[in-house]
C-alpha cells in the first residue's frame, strides 16, 4: 500500500512543481500559487489592480493605510468578490487585524517584505490545516 501512495505523492509533487514551480520555502509556494509573484509580488493587489485603479506601493504605507485602503477596497462596489486581499500572501483586513492584535503590532509599522512574511507565518501557525481559509 505504501508503494501505492508513495507513487501518488510522486505524481501530484510534480503536478505541483509543473504549475507553481519548485520551491524549498512555504512563503516562496504560497506566492507562487496565489499569482503574486508573477506580478507585483509584496505590491500586489486583489484582482491584480481591478479594484484599486491599478498599482499601489503597499510596501511604503503603514499598517494603518493599508487597513484603510482596504476598507475602500471594501466599499468598491465593482468588487463582487467582498474581499480586501493585498500584499504578496494576499492578506484580507480581518486576518491583518488579528495579526496586528495578537503581536502588539501598532499602526505606523511598515507593510513592508519583513512585515508581510512575519504575518503569513502567523497565518501558517494559526491554522496549519486550513491556510485556504484564512
Amino acid at each position: 500500500m505504501s508503494q501505492v501512495m508513495n507513487a501518488v505523492d510522486i505524481a501530484n509533487r510534480a503536478k505541483s512543481i509543473t504549475r507553481f514551480g519548485a520551491h524549498d520555502n512555504i512563503l516562496d509556494l504560497i506566492g507562487a500559487a496565489e499569482g503574486t509573484d508573477k506580478g507585483r509580488g509584496y505590491n500586489e493587489t486583489l484582482g491584480y489592480g481591478a479594484f484599486t485603479g491599478g498599482a499601489v506601493n503597499l510596501t511604503s504605507m503603514t499598517l494603518s493605510q493599508v487597513l484603510a485602503f482596504q476598507k475602500q477596497m471594501l466599499a468598491n462596489p465593482a468588487n463582487t468578490f467582498n474581499s480586501s486581499a493585498v500584499g504578496r500572501y494576499q492578506v484580507v483586513r480581518s486576518r491583518l487585524q488579528e495579526a496586528m492584535k495578537d503581536f502588539g503590532l501598532t499602526g505606523d509599522r511598515m507593510f513592508d517584505e519583513g512585515t508581510q512574511d512575519e504575518v503569513a507565518r502567523y497565518l501558517l501557525r494559526r491554522r496549519p490545516a486550513g491556510l485556504r481559509n484564512e
